[in-house]
């Protein structure tokens, strides 16, 4: 048994990846064979930040570690979604990976694949390893080198944006249904040797 504050959250557990939580006490299943039961909550906030060291040094002071540090702004209006990704501060040393995936819950659109842009650039999303489930509203964006994090100098900024369905998915008349839209998302970040951004609505 637990309880969960009043507020919006998302499960992270594994057969329930993605989906709206209930607040209040409630009786969750935890299989032996299963991660135990994760949840974050969305806080109506559109940004948050990415820490990236080497993952072995000791910090003694962060004005002298190596790191890189980004900040991550999303808008979602009925036209379309907005990624702003803003590097605070640049490694000397250090190799990354490029940002690969996104990954966004209660996405309530279907999102137009051939309309992806970074910095005025098209950007030919791979649609055989993306996809979006309106039953679960997450959208999953995988193309290789998406976003080059390292190509980015100190207090640069990439801005990926796209267009989607101008009404919000109804799941229960498997269809659109114009309402009020959300224009706000929380963001997580999860640090993989691959990065990957979960972007929770």
């Amino acid at each position: 048994m637990n309880k969960l504050p009043e507020d919006d959250w998302y499960s992270l557990f594994d057969y329930e990846y993605g989906q709206s939580m209930r607040h209040g006490h409630q009786v969750v299943p935890t299989p032996w064979t299963s991660m135990i039961p994760v949840f974050v909550r969305d806080r109506g906030s559109a940004n948050g930040l990415l820490y990236w060291d080497d993952g072995e040094s000791v910090i003694d002071s962060f004005d002298l570690h190596d790191f890189y540090e980004w900040s991550f702004k999303y808008l979602m209006n009925d036209q379309g979604g907005y990624l702003s990704i803003k590097t605070e501060r640049e490694a000397k040393s250090l190799t990354i990976p490029t940002l690969d995936t996104l990954e966004i819950f209660n996405y309530a659109y279907y999102p137009d694949f051939t309309s992806f842009v970074l910095n005025g650039q098209k950007v030919n999303v791979n649609v055989q390893t993306s996809n979006y489930n309106p039953y679960k509203k997450i959208l999953y964006i995988s193309t290789k080198n998406l976003i080059d994090l390292h190509s980015m100098p100190a207090g640069g900024v990439s801005t990926l944006s796209w267009k989607h369905s101008t009404g919000t998915i109804d799941t229960q008349s498997h269809g659109i249904k114009p309402e009020k839209i959300q224009n706000k998302i929380h963001i997580e970040e999860e640090r993989t040797w691959k990065i990957k951004v979960d972007l929770f609505v």
